[in-house]
């Protein structure tokens, strides 16, 4: 799925010979793939704004999270794998909150273990069943 946006605005506040229009324009990217290995769900956005005259900021995150198929039972326990990983740019001119020396590059990662194992307690009595499922989830 594609977006996009674009926006112009007008500070009513601001005096006539002054600078008072913002400019923003935002597109994001989203696509979900199935493979033999699990599922990717992927992520762009991308971000640019001009405030001012001589403020600007643009900004692209990409973001891809995976999530294996679930390994072959044992136990009654269902596990996967997780992993994340966020790839952030940046470049800012005369914006007090972000790094105004150039571009900006981060990387993070994250990969995780996840395992579950459904019980079941069943009442003949009643004839009824109480559920409970314990979760772990181990990230690093």
């Amino acid at each position: 799925m594609f977006d996009a946006n674009i926006s112009v605005f007008e500070d009513l506040g601001q005096p006539a010979n002054s600078d008072k229009y913002e400019y923003n324009a935002k597109a994001n990217l989203n696509k979900f793939l199935f493979t033999d290995q699990g599922n990717f769900d992927l992520k762009s956005s991308l971000e640019h704004q001009k405030v001012e005259t001589n403020k600007q900021k643009e900004v692209l995150v990409n973001k891809v999270d995976w999530k294996s198929k679930y390994l072959p039972e044992k136990f009654g326990l269902k596990t996967n794998f997780l992993a994340t990983a966020v790839n952030s740019n940046y470049n800012s001119q005369h914006i007090d909150n972000l790094k105004n020396d150039g571009s900006q590059k981060e990387f993070s990662t994250s990969v995780g273990y996840y395992g579950e194992s459904p019980l079941i307690k069943r009442n003949l009595n009643n004839n009824s069943a109480d559920l409970l499922t314990p979760k772990l989830l181990l990230r690093y």
